[in-house]
């Protein structure tokens, strides 16, 4: 992210095979005018969640920006999948989440903040997305096919933007799933100088991914995150 976030985006989808399940790399729809953890941005992704109710690292590299980060599991169904080896939280009931970034200080001027969210399986409510109790300016789907699971539901993932007219030193975003049965795959939050936005459009889903499916969740006890 340059000093302002510029929303042209484009997919980079990437299928891998492990010896337990059929997986794909949950990287998020890379940016392609501006590259995230620049200076004088807030950057925290969670790739690899290994913490359930509450995991308080970001672990993907150039996560920067921020005194203090988690993501919370709120609902008591949720558990963390891939027998110990950490990957994404699956919810036996509905999925409710909160994610939040603390600034030493916030931006100055106003600010445009993405949230991008990846799920499997049951669908995200995005209605209930919020931050700081704010809906969002807008919300695109950017990458939607068919989960492969036992369960039915899709591969998603969503691009929420808030176009705030100043910076905050707290960014909180609460969220649900629809129902159970939702897998919290990966989520990005990006805060940074505003910019006029521009809309990105929907992403089709390559043959590769309708084929196969991003993942088995039939297999939650196997399922092992890819990284990057």
């Amino acid at each position: 992210m340059k000093k302002s976030l510029l929303l042209n985006l484009s997919l980079t989808a990437m299928l891998a095979f492990s010896a337990q399940a059929f997986s794909a790399s949950t990287s998020f729809v890379e940016p392609t005018d501006w590259e995230r953890g620049d200076a004088d941005t807030i950057y925290a992704q969670w790739e690899t969640i290994d913490g359930a109710p509450y995991d308080g690292t970001p672990d993907v590299a150039g996560s920067q920006g921020y005194t203090a980060a988690g993501l919370v599991t709120n609902n008591t169904g949720g558990f963390i999948t891939g027998g110990g080896l950490g990957g994404n939280i699956y919810s036996l009931d509905t999925g409710d989440f909160t994610a939040y970034v603390a600034a030493a200080s916030a931006i100055t001027g106003p600010v445009t903040v993405a949230l991008q969210i990846a799920t499997l399986g049951t669908a995200l409510d995005n209605a209930s997305v919020v931050l700081n109790n704010i809906v969002a300016d807008s919300i695109t789907t950017l990458f939607s096919g068919p989960s492969g699971s036992a369960f039915g539901g899709d591969a998603t993932e969503t691009l929420f933007i808030w176009e705030l007219t100043a910076g905050l030193t707290s960014y909180v975003f609460d969220f649900l799933a629809t129902g159970g049965h939702m897998s919290l795959d990966a989520i990005a939050i990006d805060v940074g100088a505003a910019a006029i936005p521009t809309t990105p459009s929907a992403v089709p889903v390559p043959a590769a991914a309708l084929l196969f499916g991003p993942a088995l969740l039939g297999m939650v006890g196997f399922r092992r995150k890819l990284k990057a």
